[in-house]
């Protein structure tokens, strides 16, 4: 079955990652595979600050056009494909047309990414809706080939190698009015209960430079009150900054979604949160923290350590001094312990650890991804 139409459906829920990846899913569809997709938000403006020349009800450079969520039925002609983000309810009038009619439909329920091994049998199964025997296909993105795949376009990584090889990364941080003071480069992009100020203590106190990038409204007061027991540098800047001991902290504003992924590619260790910045963190092959949504059935804690088994192999052959300063760490980060010590430990191994993630990241990488699964008619159906 040749696939050409495909609608993707996304209910903002998660802040901006919900958003983010459906954007990304549905832009590479678009330009790499050939189809015309229509991608439905029911909070356009969220992912309009992702996107910032994002036009409503247009075709900007192909064959992708974003439209608010569609309340009442639209007139044009039926997509092959309708792709629910995140287990998301259709459309009431598209619900009826799932069930039935002259044009059916292929109706794929997207799941979130999860590294539990639970998703391998998972991926691709079906469910027949009793009360009117609509099909829905569950589609689970995942870091193995028996999964759904992880969302990265096509050369993500050989653009990533030239931007960081030629003169492309620093003008880009200039342009971006970012220090670039001696020492390692650290980005954050956490939950409100990351504890980021224990972690920003230990930077200070280390023994080499480190410039910490947060992300706007990470820390919450706490790290509000830290901050105003700090010097602020004299010198006007377009983004402020803050100094403590060998720490110089700067607060990011949102920025456009490619060049958070430049972001992340100009940093030697990343903290990333949720899903999106999960897999893009992955993609920048440089060692990452990952902090899962909290939960209080500590669900959160067993999708940490599905991930920390999954990434294990590649870290087999370091140092094991090096192996449990990640697991320390991440722990630490995700459970809202002191993560100092560990990030002490990870630093004196950061050598060796980047070398184990930029070939993680390469591995993983020869996989198919979400995107070219989605975009096969046999895999996407592959339970009927």
């Amino acid at each position: 079955m040749p696939l050409k139409t495909l609608h993707v459906y996304c209910r903002v829920v998660d802040n901006f990652g919900d958003a983010g990846v459906c954007w990304r899913l549905a832009r590479q569809l678009a330009r790499e595979h050939a189809l015309d997709v229509t991608l439905w938000i029911d909070r356009p403006a969220v992912l309009a600050r992702l996107v910032p020349d994002l036009t409503l009800n247009a075709a900007p450079g192909g064959a992708l056009v974003v439209r608010p969520w569609p309340e009442a039925e639209p007139d044009d002609a039926w997509p092959d494909v309708a792709v629910c983000a995140f287990g998301c309810d259709p459309p009431a009038w598209l619900r009826t047309r799932l069930a039935g009619g002259p044009v059916r439909p292929l109706w794929i329920n997207l799941e979130y990414l999860s590294a539990e091994h639970w998703v391998d049998g998972c991926h691709g199964l079906a469910s027949i809706k009793s009360a009117d025997g609509a099909r829905e296909h569950f589609y689970f993105p995942g870091f193995r080939a028996t999964t759904g795949g992880l969302a990265g376009e096509r050369g993500l990584l050989a653009a990533r190698d030239a931007f960081r090889a030629g003169g492309a990364a620093a003008a880009w941080w200039q342009a971006h009015d970012l220090p670039d003071p001696p020492g390692r480069r650290v980005s954050i992009f956490c939950y409100p209960d990351a504890p980021l100020v224990p972690l920003l203590r230990a930077m200070a106190e280390g023994g080499e430079p480190t410039l910490a990038l947060v992300a706007g409204g990470a820390g919450g007061d706490a790290l509000s009150q830290w901050l105003n027991g700090l010097d602020k540098p004299t010198q006007e800047h377009r983004l402020p900054r803050w100094q403590a001991g060998k720490l110089t902290l700067v607060r990011l504003p949102m920025l456009p979604i490619d060049d958070y992924d430049r972001l992340l590619w100009s940093c030697e260790v990343n903290f990333v949160r949720g899903e999106d910045s999960w897999v893009r963190g992955l993609w920048a092959g440089r060692p990452m923290v990952w902090q899962p949504y909290r939960q209080t059935d500590q669900a959160h804690r067993i999708k940490l350590d599905a991930f920390l088994d999954w990434q294990a192999p590649a870290l087999a052959g370091l140092d094991p001094a090096a192996r449990t300063a990640v697991s320390d760490l991440s722990h630490a980060w995700s459970d809202g312990t002191d993560p100092g010590p560990a990030w002490i430990r990870l630093t004196r191994a950061l050598p060796s650890l980047s070398v184990a993630f930029d070939a993680l990241s390469r591995e993983t990488a020869l996989q198919d991804g979400l995107a070219e699964r989605q975009g096969r008619a046999d895999d996407v159906a592959a339970a009927d």
